[in-house]
């Protein structure tokens, strides 16, 4: 606030000093002039005290603070942002995700970097590469309630063949992309993965009906990692002792 103000006050042409930013926020001199020495410093501004007027100016009248002020926990947080945003490719929202990260970045002040990486790394697990057309495509069926012809790749069989489902929920995990959608052929909502979608075609011309009564979260929160069922079972699990502190 002190800085902005500092800031609002040389643009006036007001000649603000130590004294009277001190006074105004009730702190010592030698904080405003700490102040100083971080416009200057950290934020690059050209400021010096003009002795003819009693006060500091900017010897650049180009000069702009930077839009935002960040310290360093929120440069950390904007650092963690980027790398999602490279590390989860192939998504709809990658390039909105950069885009925005990117406009971040560049209100910093250019003695400010970003090369966070070399004190903190990140690892995602392996997951199939996703089209984004195909995610673009079922993220609109499932908002405007249009089925969808599909070629699947069933991991479990091996085998490849063709479905028909009403799409209902895109859902995230593990750095997988899965769709929770209606089987037509069995009456039943399936979890497809998203990157063993060989082919896509939206249905637009056909319209289903989504049950009332489905919530994608409480169908989640029965499920064991991504395997998920519409019964719910009690289950126990024993682990022996060298795994059981994991």
């Amino acid at each position: 606030e002190r800085i902005l103000k500092i800031d609002q006050l040389i643009r006036a042409n007001q000649y603000p000093n130590p004294s009277i930013i001190a006074k105004k926020f009730e702190v010592s001199e030698r904080t405003i002039y700490g102040d100083q020495r971080y416009l200057r410093d950290h934020l690059g501004a050209p400021i010096k005290f003009d002795s003819a007027h009693g006060g500091w100016i900017y010897t650049e009248s180009n000069f702009a603070l930077p839009t935002i002020f960040l310290s360093e926990g929120d440069m950390l947080a904007v650092f963690i942002g980027i790398e999602v945003a490279e590390r989860y490719a192939g998504t709809p929202y990658e390039s909105m995700l950069k885009n925005s990260l990117d406009k971040i970045a560049k209100s910093f002040p250019e003695t400010v970097s970003l090369q966070l990486n070399q004190f903190a790394s990140f690892a995602t697990p392996p997951s199939l590469t996703v089209d984004e057309i195909k995610l673009n495509q079922l993220y609109t069926a499932i908002r405007h309630l249009h089925p969808v012809r599909m070629t699947y790749f069933t991991a479990s069989n091996g085998k490849t063949n063709q479905r028909q489902v009403d799409p209902y929920h895109l859902h995230h995990f593990n750095g997988e992309w899965y769709l929770l959608a209606l089987d037509s052929k069995r009456q039943q909502i399936r979890t497809f993965n998203v990157g063993r979608i060989k082919e896509l075609h939206p249905l637009e011309n056909q319209i289903f009906s989504r049950p009332k009564n489905f919530n994608a979260q409480k169908w989640l929160e029965n499920s064991f990692g991504i395997e998920a069922d519409e019964t719910i079972y009690q289950v126990k699990i024993r682990f022996d002792a060298a795994q059981a502190h994991y």
